[in-house]
């Protein structure tokens, strides 16, 4: 069975630099045709740089949600990737494909942008749960700026139907019999907002 794709949620503050952070990206993105999106901070392990790249050169479509805070705002989509091994940094050669405001800074990962477009609808963030557990939807309450995520149902662990059902009991003290009918089945779960 294929493994579960890969996919990123980074985080982002516009009050550290005093920038809107997105909309630096994106002009950059629509002269340039793409952007490098640098982290700061804790790097990640050769591992994870292995299988993005793995996905890229499969034509995997894979992503960055970007979020402020507690909440998913963008969705880009990830072209490249440079860096990683823990807290090693390096300053992007690509200057020109960096906003102005960090371009000769060191980031422990750089991510190239084909695109950078608003959040999918809020079900669909919904359908994100963790790489590694496979059934933990992810926490945007925790202090981490990157958490690894992939789609849908987990190859093992609560199918989607569940899942939904787990939210909707959580968010209404119990779903009711009409609203489990109503719930989409693996099947059922649109894909082609992926692309």
């Amino acid at each position: 069975m294929k493994p579960d794709s890969l996919h990123l949620i980074l985080r982002y503050s516009d009050r550290l630099r005093m920038v809107d952070t997105i909309a630096e990206h994106q002009s950059l993105l629509r002269r340039r045709g793409y952007v490098w999106w640098g982290k700061f901070g804790q790097g990640v392990s050769d591992v994870i740089i292995t299988q993005i790249r793995k996905q890229l050169g499969s034509r995997v479509p894979t992503f960055a949600y970007l979020a402020s805070g507690r909440t998913i705002t963008h969705k880009a989509r990830i072209a490249d990737v440079q860096g990683g091994g823990g807290r090693n940094t390096q300053v992007q050669k690509d200057r020109a494909g960096v906003p102005d405001y960090y371009r000769a800074e060191p980031c422990t990962l750089w991510l190239k942008f084909s695109a950078i477009n608003r959040a999918p609808h809020e079900a669909t963030i919904r359908t994100l749960v963790r790489y590694l557990e496979r059934t933990d939807a992810p926490d945007l309450n925790s202090s981490r700026g990157i958490i690894y995520v992939t789609y849908g149902t987990p190859s093992i662990g609560m199918p989607v139907k569940r899942y939904f059902a787990d939210e909707l009991a959580r968010e209404h003290e119990g779903p009711t019999r009409a609203e489990l009918e109503e719930l989409p089945t693996k099947t059922e779960v649109d894909d082609t907002w992926r692309e």
